[in-house]
């Protein structure tokens, strides 16, 4: 065991156990590059790791003691961009670009909350697939703060049919036949 004290209270500030495990009694400031070789890197509960510039910032525990959070700088303040529970929902500010960093700019006015840019070539497409794995059916829904589904449009497995519901009443019903 190596043990390094401190001089004034003689608490030990930095030691190497058997094993080569490093421990540190308060704060570590790195000037270079942190390399980090195999073995787990353990922070205690509720850690944080700062970008120094303040730019960024990964949070656990910010909202529970099972998320973690990834928030970037906006001019005054850290704001969470992206927040993974402990159940595996996932919580994210802003909106959703896939093949477009620019979703504002790729996007229709009134829907570029999530927008999916294809790619470059004439046979490629873009899309969305809904694939129920067992579920009775695959939706899209339409709400506002009176009702979460006051319109859809969804596929029913059970007897294959698409539908399209307006203001919670089934306008629209295509069987599996395409009547």
């Amino acid at each position: 065991k190596f043990l390094i004290y401190n001089q004034t209270d003689s608490v030990s500030s930095f030691q190497i156990d058997q094993s080569n495990n490093a421990t540190f009694a308060s704060n570590v400031t790195i000037s270079g590059n942190l390399t980090h070789s195999g073995g787990d890197f353990n922070l205690p509960s509720g850690a944080q790791i700062d970008w120094a510039n303040g730019d960024a910032r990964i949070v656990e525990g910010d909202t529970n003691n099972y998320s973690l959070s990834f928030q970037t700088y906006d001019g005054s303040a850290c704001n969470t961009a992206l927040r993974v529970e402990g159940n595996n929902n996932a919580y994210l500010a802003g909106k959703l670009g896939i093949g477009t960093a620019d979703p504002d700019g790729d996007g229709y006015s009134y829907a570029e909350d999530l927008v999916i840019k294809g790619g470059n070539s004439a046979s490629d497409g873009a899309g969305i697939t809904i694939a129920g794995n067992g579920k009775t059916y695959g939706v899209i829904a339409f709400g506002d703060a009176a009702d979460n589904n006051i319109g859809e449009i969804y596929y029913s497995h059970s007897d294959n049919s698409m539908n399209l519901r307006t203001n919670t009443n089934v306008a629209l019903n295509l069987d599996s036949s395409g009547n």
